[in-house]
């Protein structure tokens, strides 16, 4: 499984927002280390707050 596919299977579990994206946060550029998770509107630049997975599963599961 390719990061796209997981991260599309994330946002369907967490019942993400349509007008929404789940975003991948690195420890660097050079990286494939992920740190955090965004859930940022589409089209809206802000400064939104990095998640762990588990906060990211926190804040979500009540939407499971």
């Amino acid at each position: 499984m390719d990061l796209k596919s997981f991260i599309s299977g994330l946002e369907k579990r967490l019942n993400i927002p349509e007008n929404h994206h789940l975003v991948a946060v690195f420890e660097n550029n050079e990286s494939d280390k992920i740190i955090g998770w965004i859930v940022a509107e589409i089209g809206v630049e802000a400064d939104y707050p990095v998640y762990t997975i588990e906060e990211l599963f926190e804040k979500f599961k009540k939407q499971l």
